[in-house]
């Protein structure tokens, strides 16, 4: 059962998630975040680009597919709970299933110079884009910058993101992924 402070972290991955704020997920919101990212972050190779609108849309579809119980096309906040609940925190290889990939993108679009690491400006890009207050997205870079050289690596952002959502540690570092819970 998801702790108060999980269920907070869900309810707020939902939110970005659901991009035109309508209380459900569904493939359109697949396209406006691949948009997003790409107008927000700005990787401007076409490739990348399109592979990002790719990747987004079969995450959505994929989503859609495992997690709309009532099978009417989109995805209610407690769908989503529930899959994080039954799922992601209970199953080894559900992060890996139904997160990874999108974390993965995440990743690709904020390292908009391509260098593998993430700086400090393509981080704040990123948390701006998502709504966090600079002061915790500002924080949030210190905390996942684990090794204190100016950047997040691939590594210190997929660990930081694999805690935030399937741990309940409140002052972990990849519990700031998105700012202070």
């Amino acid at each position: 059962m998801l702790s108060d402070f999980q269920q907070r972290k869900v309810d707020r991955c939902f939110r970005h998630f659901d991009i035109n704020g309508d209380g459900f997920i569904d493939v359109r919101d697949g396209g406006k975040l691949a948009q997003a990212f790409i107008n927000g972050l700005g990787p401007t190779d076409p490739i990348v680009q399109t592979v990002v609108h790719e990747r987004v849309d079969l995450y959505y579809r994929q989503l859609a597919k495992a997690i709309d119980a009532d099978k009417d096309g989109r995805i209610s906040g407690e769908e989503f709970r529930h899959v994080f609940d039954t799922t992601i925190l209970t199953a080894p290889e559900g992060y890996e299933r139904y997160l990874r990939p999108l974390v993965d993108v995440v990743f690709s679009c904020c390292d908009a110079d391509g260098d593998g690491k993430i700086d400090r400006r393509e981080f704040l890009s990123m948390q701006t884009l998502l709504g966090t207050e600079d002061e915790d997205a500002r924080e949030a870079f210190k905390r996942l910058d684990s090794d204190g050289d100016g950047r997040i690596s691939r590594g210190e952002f997929t660990a930081a993101a694999r805690e935030y959502y399937t741990g309940d540690e409140r002052d972990s570092a990849g519990s700031w992924l998105f700012g202070k819970v």
